[in-house]
């Protein structure tokens, strides 16, 4: 017996579902912990999944701000590097587009990018993480 075909919107819900649900496994695989701060590095993967980007803060509800850290294209020449605070956890006391201002990136208080040589990438992903590190609210404070 054939399924009745779906509206329109069930579809499009259904398929985000799935790929959340996909993106969710890549999270937790390809993420860790440092002091409150998620980092997810996809450069080992070919093919960045998609999905919904505040999905780290429930999966990682501890964590004050999340770092995404992949290629920006197949060439592997450059770095791209994502931050964001946490929309559930307000410990955060870095203005994010500032910091990474300083990296010819940008953004806004709770958010922002740059694209990082891949030469000299790690060191400063690192920096800009001590960084974060040591901009923490205590908690209750």
């Amino acid at each position: 017996m054939a399924l009745p075909p779906l509206l329109p919107g069930l579809s499009f819900t259904i398929i985000k579902n799935r790929e959340n649900a996909k993106f969710g496994q890549f999270l937790n695989s390809h993420t860790t912990i440092e002091k409150k701060i998620s980092v997810t590095d996809f450069r080992s993967l070919d093919t960045i999944p998609s999905g919904n980007r505040f999905l780290t803060y429930s999966l990682f509800p501890e964590t004050i701000a999340s770092v995404k850290i992949r290629y920006l294209g197949p060439d592997k020449e450059q770095v791209l590097l994502s931050i964001g605070r946490s929309i559930f956890n307000q410990n955060c006391r870095v203005n994010i587009g500032n910091l990474l201002a300083q990296y010819e990136g940008g953004g806004h208080a709770g958010a922002g990018g740059c694209s990082l040589e891949v030469a000299t990438a790690q060191e400063k992903i690192d920096r800009i993480l001590e960084v974060m590190k040591a901009n923490q609210k205590e908690d209750g404070k």
